[in-house]
């Protein structure tokens, strides 16, 4: 049951997952997606099941994640990817514990001592780098063991990407103008999947102009404010959470920072249906802001917002 993380950049660590998830299913495999949450709250990687599962048929009896994992084996196991835990390393070493559980109580005629569920799953979990870094030295070098690290795109990989983006919006880019325009972005893929084709390649800006062009959709698409309303709006946000010392608020916790304005509060709710730059993530209960991706959300990047 090997735990495959990918301390890589934000965008292909996620990616990457999600693809190899699609993959597996695709092939006839099975496959489940667990929120932090829910790894958080389980015990067993069979409560962690079942949790999952339950938030898509609640009626389903106890102990389906048990029940589940008995439709898989070692040649077709149930790939699990984990969401976001990079706010607490101790949902790494708790992956890492249910990776490396070799034995339980298990059958009386299982002589081999282990688990009767072994090899059945199997965990892809995406991860900092600085998470990592945290975790205390065992822990660190049992994870390093088992990650599979995603490297920087190369120059080659960088052009394929500037001109597939470059072509879904009609445009057509030799290899020459794609690798300027890869280079200039650092061969980021984050910046080339925001940076419009077209424009001129300047990293500084690719966030910027990526809001400005989201906000100008969303003004045309609503009706009801400008663009510059709802970058005001943002800046408002930008500001309250900044002066808290919270880049991932509550939803209601969030509102009470604003100011107490209808419309301000209108055009977030509007910002977060769109989900281009903002959206709330977690159960109804408790629903947090969450950025469109990671590194938009940095303190650094949100000054974008400003």
């Amino acid at each position: 049951m090997p735990l495959s993380l990918l301390p890589s950049p934000a965008l292909e660590r996620a990616f990457a997952c999600y693809k190899r998830l699609d993959q597996h299913v695709a092939a006839g495999g099975f496959g489940l997606i667990l929120s932090h949450q829910v790894v958080n709250s389980a015990l067993t990687i069979e409560q962690a099941v079942e949790a999952a599962l339950l938030q898509l048929h609640p009626k389903l009896v106890a102990g389906a994640g048990l029940e589940a994992l008995s439709f898989c084996s070692a040649g077709h196991p149930l790939v699990l990817v984990v969401e976001d835990i990079n706010k607490s390393g101790q949902l790494a070493a708790k992956l890492l514990k249910w990776s490396s559980i070799g034995k339980a109580s298990g059958r009386s005629d299982d002589t081999s001592g282990e688990r009767p569920d072994r090899g059945r799953w199997r965990l892809l979990c995406p991860i900092w780098p600085e998470i990592v870094a945290s975790l205390d030295d065992t822990t660190r070098k049992q994870i390093q063991s088992l990650a599979v690290v995603g490297a920087a795109l190369t120059m080659q990989e960088g052009r394929e990407a500037v001109q597939r983006r470059a072509r879904v919006k009609g445009l057509f880019l030799s290899d020459l103008d794609a690798d300027g325009v890869s280079e200039a972005l650092g061969h980021d893929p984050l910046l080339i999947a925001l940076h419009e084709p077209g424009d001129q390649p300047q990293p500084e800006r690719v966030i910027e102009q990526f809001i400005n062009a989201s906000v100008a959709r969303l003004a045309i698409k609503i009706g009801e404010y400008t663009s510059s309303d709802y970058r005001a709006a943002l800046r408002s946000m930008a500001g309250a959470m900044m002066s808290h010392r919270d880049l991932g608020p509550s939803w209601p916790d969030l509102l009470s920072w604003v100011p107490d304005d209808s419309d301000n509060s209108a055009m977030l709710r509007h910002l977060v249906h769109q989900g281009e730059i903002i959206r709330l993530s977690g159960p109804a209960t408790k629903e947090n802001l969450a950025f469109r991706h990671d590194r938009i959300g940095k303190s650094d990047d949100i000054n974008a917002l400003s």
